[in-house]
């Protein structure tokens, strides 16, 4: 958001979701503070397994 500009056209908080209408509602806030950029969220577990290569 700072790199391309668009901190100051959307602000210094993002908020994006997607799952809702799978009942699978997840969703991660990006913040800016001066210097610092903060990522968290929250997340439901779709998959949950184990893979042997």
């Amino acid at each position: 958001m700072r790199a391309t500009g668009l901190d100051g056209e959307i602000g210094k908080t993002y908020t994006a979701r997607q799952g809702a209408a799978l009942g699978r509602d997840g969703r991660i806030e990006v913040k800016i503070e001066g210097e610092d950029v903060t990522i968290g969220g929250h997340a439901v577990t779709a998959v949950n397994g184990m893979i042997s290569i």
